[in-house]
């Protein structure tokens, strides 16, 4: 015996794949916008080269305009390119060079706060004047390198400007092809998928699911391409400036390195768990809202809490698993920083007194280790994006590898259905594999013929009907529509050959006359209200504030079931099929109502094939043959007055029904 299983739960560890084999299928939907994700390369490459070259105009800025370490030459004599300066009343000629004697030193006593141009013996006092004259050269380098660092700062505000647009809009695109084909290949699966798996977690993968790989698509990926950019530009500028001081900044790497190895393997763990157990609760709570009503009239709202807590406390440890990964690997990220920052400023000290280091290498060098751990904590950041959004990845993917269609092997031939000819064949059926519903029927139905299909709860009468639209496949035998085996039509046409009238009407949002339609634009309102005539419908729908242009709300509870039904009835009709089948069809409606359908029926009928599928024998007295099933046999069939002869079951089944409402 199959071990019973609470089709809520879904494997925690399920799908887990190679994280380069997701992002291949991942990439498959980013090609046909290939032109954006370069644009967004080519804005992302400018920002971050435009980011990285600020340090570098600041110790550009210090080093050569700003520091005050220039030795002088101080000559009575004309000198080439020497400033010419008043000094203590002295005329003296002043050039900047590295052998020079004097140096400019700042001094501040009691009588004047200055500069002075001294050796250690002689000194010279400048004024402000003629420390403008000086370093006028300097100032006007600094005004150039400030322009220059305007531009840069306004290049990178429009190439990240440019970068976020162009990387939302391929985001945006990329998650509209996504849902669009998840939906597109849910309308493709079998029946079966649906009743093993709940509408909740579909309904997570449509919408929860696509929604984290939006984040990744929009703002992870290309954030990540950025980092590593950034890393690699900041590593070599680095390099550029101070070889050395690059070296000890690099012994924190290995730890960097292994810290992120190490929250990867972990995070991906904690998000699978996050995604499974959210799709219970979302699965839990649209099966419970749909019978609320069951729920309160039969006092289970204690129980129903009680279970719910379960679910949502599984939810909250999930996620408490997944902050503490997240709590431990970012300040992690932030010790690692603090102690290669406090290593660089440890070795940088002694070459900054010992003068082979100057103070606007140390700054840049500062300035770039403070960049280099800003990727890096990003990364942490985005590494939470990636792995929910592979974790999501991982179901959705898991989704779309669901088989399509029924699974049997069928040829596709454009045949409609013409005559309405129906042969069942030594037809076989399990659901589960295990335990046969239908067991070797075989029986013909000729065009327009009018059956029913009788028999007590169980027997498999409703399981002919999902078979004959090939909603389920069949373990044996053969089903025939006009001589041609089901499995052989297009399963549009054959559909659209055969209407059904459920004993559970679904009716969707939206108007009546959009419900008889089912939004089908090729159906005129004229004709869609015709059918409604048809069926007596109209003298229903009249009774409503806007008729026909009434709106249903979801589940259609402002609705009687006779009327659903009704409504229903008219929605096959309007497609105008050649097979009619009425699953329970009059089984909510009141008398009136019955006798109403009963004459619809007759015009219905005609040049039709009707299989009726009923309880009440009263309404299917006047069908030209009926079929009994017993426990997924078919084991009597004729005529009301030929197997009330034959006190069989169909007598037993009648005379019972009649004494009970005798």
């Amino acid at each position: 015996m199959a071990e019973k299983k609470d089709y809520r739960l879904e494997s925690e560890t399920a799908g887990s794949q190679f994280d380069l084999e997701i992002f291949k299928r991942l990439w498959k939907y980013v090609k046909p916008y290939k032109l954006l994700f370069i644009f967004s390369l080519v804005f992302l490459g400018l920002a971050t080269l435009f980011q990285l070259s600020i340090p570098f105009f600041t110790k550009t800025a210090i080093d050569n305009y700003m520091s005050q370490d220039y030795k002088y030459i101080v000559s009575s004599s004309q000198m080439d390119n020497a400033i010419k300066i008043d000094a203590e009343n002295q005329q003296i000629w002043i050039q900047k060079s590295e052998e020079g004697q004097f140096q400019l030193m700042f001094q501040k006593t009691e009588n004047e706060t200055g500069f002075n141009l001294t050796n250690g013996e002689k000194s010279y006092y400048l004024s402000p004047e003629d420390m403008e004259i000086l370093r006028k050269s300097d100032i006007n380098s600094l005004n150039t390198l400030v322009i220059m660092l305007i531009f840069v700062m306004v290049g990178n505000f429009f190439c990240t400007f440019g970068q976020v647009i162009t990387s939302n809009l391929m985001g945006q695109k990329v998650i509209l092809d996504i849902r669009d084909q998840l939906f597109r290949h849910l309308l493709r699966l079998p029946m079966k998928f649906y009743d093993q798996n709940p509408t909740g977690r579909i309904v997570t993968r449509v919408t929860n699911d696509t929604e984290n790989l939006n984040e990744f698509f929009t703002s992870a990926i290309t954030s990540l391409i950025k980092d590593v950019l950034m890393l690699a530009g900041i590593i070599v500028f680095m390099f550029i400036i101070s070889p050395k001081l690059t070296g000890y900044a690099m012994i924190i790497v290995p730890f960097i390195v292994l810290a992120t190895v190490l929250f990867r393997i972990f995070a991906r763990k904690a998000f699978r768990k996050v995604r499974t157990r959210l799709a219970r609760i979302n699965a839990f709570m649209a099966e419970h809202i749909s019978g609320m009503s069951v729920i309160q009239l039969f006092n289970r709202e204690r129980a129903k809490q009680t279970e719910f807590s379960d679910i949502n406390q599984s939810y909250y440890k999930s996620t408490m698993q997944q902050l503490m990964v997240f709590a431990i690997f970012r300040p992690t990220m932030d010790l690692l920083f603090y102690l290669g920052m406090t290593t660089v400023i440890w070795f940088a000290a002694a070459d900054l007194l010992s003068g082979t280091l100057t103070f606007g290498i140390l700054y840049a060098f500062i300035n770039y280790i403070d960049m280099l751990f800003q990727p890096l904590r990003d990364i942490s950041e985005k590494f939470n994006i990636v792995q929910n959004a592979f974790a999501s990845s991982e179901k959705i993917f898991n989704l779309m590898d669901e088989k399509e269609g029924i699974g049997v092997e069928t040829k596709n031939i454009s045949k409609s259905v013409t005559k309405g000819e129906v042969k069942f064949e030594d037809v076989k059926l399990s659901y589960d594999g295990e335990k046969q519903v239908l067991k070797g029927i075989s029986f013909d139905v000729k065009p327009e013929e009018e059956i029913a299909i009788v028999g007590e709860t169980g027997a498999g009468k409703t399981s002919m009907m999902n078979i004959l639209t090939a909603l389920y496949p069949i373990q044996g035998g053969k089903i025939k529509i006009d001589d041609v085996s089901i499995y052989d039509y297009q399963l549009e046409l054959l559909r659209k050959g055969i209407a059904v009238v459920l004993q559970d009407v679904f009716l969707f949002a939206g108007s009546v006359l959009d419900n008889i339609k089912l939004f089908n634009e090729d159906i005129s309102d004229e004709q869609a209200i015709e059918a409604a005539k048809y069926v007596h419908v109209d003298h229903l729908i009249n009774k409503f504030e806007n008729g026909f242009d009434t709106n249903i709300t979801e589940r259609a509870t402002t609705l009687s079931a006779g009327e659903r039904q009704l409504i229903a009835l008219a929605r096959a009709v309007v497609s105008d099929p050649k097979i009619l089948v009425l699953d329970e069809a009059t089984s909510n409606i009141d008398p009136v109502t019955e006798a109403l359908i009963q004459d619809a029926m007759k015009k219905v009928s005609c040049n039709r094939t009707v299989i009726t599928i009923a309880h009440r024998l009263s309404t299917i007295r006047s069908a030209d043959r009926i079929l009994v099933l017993h426990k997924g046999k078919l084991i009597e069939q004729g005529s009301h007055e030929e197997l009330m002869k034959l006190d069989g079951v169909y007598k037993q089944l009648y005379r019972l029904q009649y004494d009970l409402s005798a």
